[in-house]
């Protein structure tokens, strides 16, 4: 896979991911964010793990994430 900042081919692997990891669109989050996505669940004992690609030239990530998930009530 080439790296989508610098096109240089980026190395794969796995990313350890821990509990509680969301993404959520526009810039920092500052409160709750009503369209968050949920990449790992809440309060998993070992968390999860990721296939991906690091770009080690430019510092760039990527990882599919590995199923659906929803935050716990």
């Amino acid at each position: 896979m080439n790296c989508p900042k610098c096109n240089a081919e980026m190395e794969r692997g796995h990313f350890t991911l821990p509990n509680n990891v969301t993404w959520y669109p526009g810039d920092r989050k500052t409160g709750i964010v009503k369209d968050q996505v949920w990449l790992v669940g809440r309060w998993t004992l070992f968390g999860d793990q990721a296939e991906g690609y690091i770009c080690q030239k430019c510092r760039w990530a990527a990882f599919q994430y590995p199923h659906e998930t929803k935050p716990s009530a």
